[in-house]
C-alpha cells in the first residue's frame, strides 16, 4: 500500500469512514485512521501528530459534530503547520461560517448519502495523486524536520550527499507549489547545506596560519630548506635578461692555447702560475699602454727573478693576491694560506678567498674585509676591493665610507658612492652574520654566461705578437686581470655559480667581484638587497595567512584550484621582477611552502568537520 491518507473525523461519523477506508484499500491506497473512542492522552496525541505528519493528504470528514470537536481542530491545525494537502469531504451539509477556515480555501468533494460514492472516490484518489511526487517529498521532509527539531536539532539527523541535494531542488520548486515548504522545512534544509558546506571559524583559520608559518621559519632557519632556497635563488640569476659586457676590463687568461705554448717554449707544464720570464714580458708590454690597474690573479709566494722583481716593486698600478689560511668554527688551522710576493707592497696586496656552499664549490658570497692573517697574508682587504679602490682613485667626488666603525665593527651597510653593499645577516638568504664583512655577488651575465662577463684576450696572442696595435690600445686605461683559465692546470683554480654547474675560472670570479663594485658605485647598477628579518617574517606569514583564507573562501575544488595557481604564480612573479629590476630578494620557497601548508591543513580540517557528524 502507498499514498498514505490521514482521515480527520468525529465518531458520530465513524460508519462512513470504515467505508471510505475500505474504498482507498480497493485502490491500494493506504490510510491513516484513530478507531480507538478513547480519552485524549500525551502519547495518544503524538500518535496523531505522527500520523498526520507521515500522511501525504489530509482528508477532513465535515459534518456538525466534526466542525465542533475540539481535537479535529487541533488535527486541522496541525496539518496546517505542516502544509499538508487538505482534501474536506462533505459527509452531512454543515453551515459553511462554521468550517475551518483552512478548508474553505479548497474545492470541497461530497459524499452525502444522496451523492455518487464511486464518482466522489475517483476525484479523491485524483486528488491525493496530483503532484504525487512533490507531495511525498513533501512528506517524507516533514517527517525528517520534526525528528530534527525533536532531537533538538541534533546535526547527526541533518540531510547529508544526493539527499541534501534533491531537497535543496525541491525547496526550489516548492516555491510555486502546493502544498508550500513549511518554515521548519526551510529551516531544515538550510541548517543542512550550511553543515555540508560549514566552515572553520575565521580565527582558526588565523591560528593555523600562524602555526604554519612558525614551522616553516623554524625549519628555514635551522637550515632545512637550504637546499630549495639556494636553488630558488639561483634561478632567480638565470632567468634574469644578459647584461652588456663590462668593458672597463680585460681578461688576460692563461687558456689551453698558452699551456702548451709554455709547454713548448718553456718546458712548464700547466702550473698554477707563470714563469718569472714570460710574466716580466707581459707586464712591460702592459705597462706600455698604462692600464689604470693591473689585477695579478697568481699567486706568487717565492721571491721573483731579477728581471721581474723590480717590476713588481715598482708598478703602483699593480695589485697582488694572497690567501688566508683556512679555519674551522674553533678557529683552529685546517689548511695554511698562500703569501703574496715578496716584491709587492702590503698596501698593493689583497686576499683571494673565496666561500664556499654546502651544495659544491659555488660561489654566491663575496667577502670584502676580514681579520688579517699575519702569517701567510697580512691584509684585511679582499683582492676584489683593492682593485676597484685602486680604479676609482682618480675618479672624484666619490665618496667611500669606512667599512668599520670606530671601534672596530663593521658597519650594517657600507656607502661607497651610488652603492650601498649590504652586509649578510640574518634576513637574508644566510640566516646567521658572519664575523667578517660579507656580501652577495651581483653576477654579471652576458648571453646568459658569468665567464663572458667582460673582454678576455688570450696570452699567447700577446706573446705571439699576434694583436694589432689596435688590440693592444684596449689595454689603455682598464683594469687587466692576469689568470688561469685552462681547465686542465693543475690545482685547476674554477668555481661554480649561480648560472649552472658549468665552472668559471677564478680570475672570472675575481673579476665579477671587481665589477659588482665599480659598476654599482659609478653606475648605481643593483647590489643583491633583502628586508630586515621582521620584514621576511611578516611576509611568510602573510602568504601562510593567504593560503588559508583562499581554502576557508573557496569551497569548489576547481575555483580553489584556480585560485590558488594564481597566488602561487603571483608569488613567483613579484619575486622574479623584484630580484631582476630592484635587485632585492624575496624568500621564495618559506611563502611557498607556508602557503600550500596553511591551505592544505585548512582545508583537511574543513573536511574533517564536515564529516563529523
Amino acid at each position: 500500500m502507498t499514498d498514505v491518507v490521514f482521515i480527520s473525523y468525529s465518531r458520530k461519523d465513524k460508519e462512513f469512514v470504515q467505508q471510505l477506508y475500505a474504498a482507498l484499500k480497493a485502490h491500494e491506497r493506504d490510510a491513516w485512521v484513530d478507531w480507538q473512542d478513547i480519552l485524549p492522552s500525551e502519547k495518544w496525541w503524538k500518535a496523531i501528530e505522527a500520523g498526520i505528519e507521515g500522511a501525504e493528504a489530509f482528508v477532513f470528514v465535515i459534518s456538525p459534530d466534526s466542525v465542533e470537536s475540539k481535537v479535529c481542530a487541533d488535527e486541522i491545525e496541525h496539518a496546517t503547520k505542516h502544509n499538508k494537502r487538505l482534501v474536506p469531504i462533505v459527509r452531512r451539509d454543515t453551515e459553511p461560517e462554521r468550517v475551518h477556515s483552512a478548508l474553505s480555501a479548497h474545492n470541497w468533494l461530497f459524499m452525502r448519502d444522496s451523492d455518487d460514492f464511486e464518482k466522489a472516490i475517483a476525484r479523491l484518489i485524483e486528488a491525493v495523486d496530483t503532484d504525487l511526487q512533490y507531495v511525498r517529498a513533501h512528506t517524507r521532509l516533514t517527517v525528517r524536520a520534526v525528528e530534527w527539531e525533536s532531537a533538538k536539532r541534533d546535526n547527526s539527523f541533518l540531510l547529508r550527499g544526493k539527499d541534501l541535494a534533491d531537497s535543496e531542488r525541491w525547496l526550489r520548486k516548492g516555491q510555486q507549489k502546493r502544498p508550500a515548504p513549511t518554515p521548519l522545512q526551510v529551516e531544515y534544509i538550510t541548517a543542512s547545506g550550511n553543515v555540508q558546506h560549514r566552515k572553520l571559524e575565521l580565527h582558526n583559520v588565523f591560528l593555523i596560519s600562524a602555526a604554519a608559518a612558525a614551522l616553516l621559519i623554524g625549519v628555514s632557519f635551522v637550515g632545512g630548506l637550504q637546499t630549495l632556497e639556494f636553488a630558488a635563488y639561483d634561478h632567480l640569476f638565470r632567468i634574469r635578461p644578459g647584461e652588456p659586457q663590462d668593458d672597463r676590463f680585460l681578461i688576460v687568461e692563461v687558456d689551453e692555447e698558452t699551456s702548451q705554448l709554455l709547454d713548448t717554449e718553456y718546458g712548464v707544464s700547466r702550473t698554477a702560475t707563470l714563469p718569472d720570464s714570460v710574466l716580466a714580458e707581459l707586464l712591460e708590454k702592459l705597462q706600455t699602454y698604462q692600464p689604470r690597474v693591473i689585477g695579478l690573479d697568481l699567486y706568487r709566494p717565492a721571491a721573483a727573478q731579477a728581471d721581474l722583481a723590480p717590476q713588481l716593486e715598482q708598478a703602483e698600478n699593480l695589485v697582488a693576491i694572497c690567501k688566508h689560511s683556512e679555519t674551522d668554527w674553533q678557529g683552529e688551522v685546517i689548511a695554511e694560506g698562500t703569501k703574496p710576493p715578496p716584491e709587492v707592497s702590503l698596501d698593493r696586496v689583497g686576499f683571494g678567498d673565496f666561500l664556499l656552499e654546502a651544495d659544491g664549490k659555488r660561489v654566491r658570497r663575496q667577502i670584502l674585509d676580514q681579520s688579517a692573517d699575519p702569517e701567510f697574508c697580512n691584509t684585511e682587504t679582499a683582492f676584489s676591493l683593492l682593485v676597484a679602490q685602486k680604479y676609482l682613485e682618480s675618479e672624484a667626488g666619490i665618496e667611500e665610507e669606512a667599512i668599520a666603525s670606530s671601534d672596530g665593527n663593521y658597519v650594517q651597510a657600507w656607502q661607497w658612492g651610488k652603492a650601498t653593499f649590504k652586509r649578510i645577516d640574518q634576513g637574508s638568504i644566510y640566516q646567521f652574520t658572519y664575523p667578517s664583512y660579507i656580501t652577495l655577488l651581483n653576477y654579471r651575465a652576458h648571453a646568459g654566461d658569468p665567464a663572458n662577463f667582460a673582454p678576455r684576450v688570450s696570452l699567447s696572442d700577446i706573446l705571439e705578437d699576434r694583436l694589432t696595435e689596435q688590440d693592444l690600445q684596449r689595454f689603455s686605461d682598464r683594469i687587466v686581470l692576469i689568470g688561469i683559465t685552462d681547465v686542465t692546470a693543475r690545482d685547476n683554480d674554477s668555481w661554480s655559480t649561480p648560472y649552472g654547474v658549468r665552472e668559471v675560472p677564478g680570475v672570472i670570479i675575481q673579476g665579477q667581484m671587481t665589477s659588482h663594485i665599480i659598476s654599482a658605485v659609478l653606475d648605481g647598477r643593483n647590489t643583491i638587497s633583502w628586508l630586515p628579518l621582521w620584514a621576511n617574517l611578516l611576509w611568510v606569514l602573510g602568504w601562510s595567512v593567504l593560503g588559508g583564507l583562499i581554502t576557508w573562501y573557496f569551497q569548489r575544488l576547481l575555483s580553489l584550484s584556480l585560485v590558488a595557481g594564481v597566488a602561487i604564480a603571483s608569488l613567483y612573479i613579484l619575486c622574479s621582477l623584484l630580484f631582476i629590476v630592484q635587485g632585492l630578494w624575496l624568500p621564495l620557497i618559506p611563502p611557498a611552502l607556508a602557503f600550500l601548508l596553511t591551505g592544505s591543513s585548512v582545508g583537511y580540517i574543513t573536511y574533517r568537520l564536515r564529516k563529523a557528524w
